[in-house]
């Protein structure tokens, strides 16, 4: 694949390569593992929902860009899952997770143009051009 990281995710495989992938992730699954993945999810939701009480009783208010707050609560549970690192995206939202993630969902300029060549273009095309969809500087 011309992708590295795009080349190997589930979504883009098929046949074996897929049914070898998706018995991989089953057992991530199970429902005990579902909700212990919820617990964290909560936890992560009351911790940022109550920092942000405390940041409105301080300042006498607060006003919140909501795909923004979504965006960081996700980046945080998503990281904790996936690397067992805790960070706090609502009060540092600069760190280095947030800003890679940022630049792997970029839509704009050319990153956004190959995002959008990619839901109607053969997957091929890319293969066959070398064109990486992924940033090489966020893998």
């Amino acid at each position: 694949e011309a992708d590295p990281v795009l080349g190997r995710a589930l979504f883009f495989t098929e046949g074996t390569r897929w049914k070898h992938g998706r018995s991989g992730l089953s057992p991530a699954f199970t429902g005990s593992k579902m909700r212990n993945m919820f617990a964290l999810l909560s936890n992560y939701t009351e911790g940022a929902m109550g920092r942000l009480v405390d940041d409105a009783r301080r300042d006498g208010g607060l006003e919140l860009e909501m795909r923004d707050l979504f965006q960081k609560l996700g980046n945080d549970v998503t990281t904790s899952l996936s690397f067992g690192v805790e960070i706090d995206s609502v009060h540092n939202p600069n760190n280095e997770f947030m800003r890679r993630g940022k630049e792997l969902i970029a839509t704009d300029g050319i990153q956004g143009l190959k995002f959008l060549l990619l839901t109607v273009l053969p997957k091929s095309f890319f293969r066959t051009l070398r064109i990486r969809i992924i940033p090489k500087e966020a893998t």
